[in-house]
């Protein structure tokens, strides 16, 4: 791919004794980026993210966050439609279904473009967005979102030693909420794939909690195949006996629950749950939202209450990011987006109270509309209960 090469990459800056705001003009080749005066910036689509639908805009972080900051509130014209963005650093700073621009001062992020994306959802899907499309970005509220980005502030490391244990740095545990027997499910990051540094703790657990089906939601079998093809040692020797049995089913899955190839691939998933005896493990990269997802449906219909499917939801975030098991923080993220993916499923409005709901009953509901049967549902249930 040709690099775009920057003609103008500095930042100009007019600053009248008149006391006017300072001036910003900006000036790239091939990038879209028309102009920009006083935190208004005129830009292209450059990419549209084919698996997850988040759209890349045509300005560099850094160039971005000069004219910007964490916690802005910015008007986004994109397609025709306004839409009132935050600026933050992580899809996860705002909630579920909600739209933000993902800007990242990290260095190794400094020749990659700011992106657009709905967290948990594609927003290419939702907005019908295409490359080269315009976009402009006008400046709202100058920290008009800042209290609630500063709320959200994740860090997580790679460290082992910074973790209680392997079980919490690979974020492997068993599920035995609601009617759901000790030793049938589990939930992990992913045991094979080295992204985030904790594989091979996932990998041992794996093999030692005797899981027998794998569900990995966020990879394709070529995947897959790529990754069990550079085990040169052998570590990954249990989840490729597994592959290589058809007990492991890569889905490639997105982000967005709501869509129809999610619905689609959730529905082969709990198919072979119905026809396959477990123990069975769910993961996929961090172990914390498709799986969280998953997990929670299936923990709703074995009858969980809703409070420890949160809970369970939220252990990934205690256990990635130390967020303190108490009130404000801890409830701000599982409310605004585990419970609100059970409300969804429910149908209850957002934020509306989940208490007295038969989550059960609404996860058979949700179940049989993505084409599963009564008798499959039940299958489900006896081979996660018994």
């Amino acid at each position: 791919m040709k690099r775009r090469r920057c003609i103008s990459i500095g930042l100009f800056i007019a600053v009248f004794l008149s006391g006017a705001k300072p001036v910003y003009t900006m000036a790239y080749e091939n990038t879209g980026v028309i102009q920009e005066s006083q935190n208004q910036l005129s830009v292209k689509v450059s990419k549209v993210h084919e698996k997850y639908g988040n759209v890349y805009i045509g300005i560099k972080n850094p160039d971005f966050l000069k004219l910007f900051q964490y916690g802005d509130i910015v008007d986004v014209t994109i397609g025709g439609q306004l839409l009132e963005v935050p600026v933050c650093s992580s899809y996860s700073d705002v909630d579920s279904k909600k739209v933000v621009i993902v800007a990242s001062s990290a260095e190794d992020k400094a020749n990659e473009d700011i992106i657009l994306a709905i967290n948990l959802g594609s927003f290419a899907d939702t907005y019908g967005t295409a490359v080269n499309d315009n976009v402009t970005i006008n400046l709202s509220k100058k920290g008009g979102y800042l209290d609630e980005y500063e709320i959200r502030q994740l860090k997580r490391t790679n460290n082992r030693d910074d973790y209680s244990s392997d079980e919490v740095f690979a974020n492997f545990r068993e599920i035995t909420y609601g009617s759901i027997a000790p030793g049938r499910l589990y939930r992990s990051s992913n045991p094979i794939n080295p992204e985030i540094g904790r594989n091979q703790y996932a990998m041992r657990l794996t093999e030692a909690a005797g899981v027998k089906v794998i569900f990995n939601l966020s990879e394709t079998a070529d995947e897959v195949s790529a990754h069990l093809g550079t085990d040169t040692n052998g570590n990954l020797a249990y989840y490729k006996g597994l592959n290589d049995t058809g007990n492991v089913y890569a889905m490639g899955m997105g982000l967005d629950s709501q869509s129809e190839d999610f619905k689609q691939k959730l529905a082969v998933i709990l198919r072979e749950m119905s026809e396959k005896k477990g123990p069975y493990l769910i993961h996929c990269v961090e172990g914390k939202d498709r799986t969280g997802f998953v997990a929670a449906l299936l923990e709703s219909l074995m009858g969980a209450k809703y409070w420890e499917i949160k809970d369970d939801y939220m252990d990934s975030f205690v256990n990635f990011f130390h967020v303190p098991v108490a009130p404000g923080q801890y409830d701000r993220i599982g409310n605004n987006n585990i419970l609100e993916s059970m409300r969804q499923m429910a149908g209850i409005p957002k934020g509306g109270s989940l208490k007295g709901v038969d989550l059960s009953k609404a996860a058979e509901t949700y179940i049989k509309s993505i084409g599963l049967t009564d008798d499959e549902i039940e299958k489900i249930k006896v081979n996660l209960s018994n």
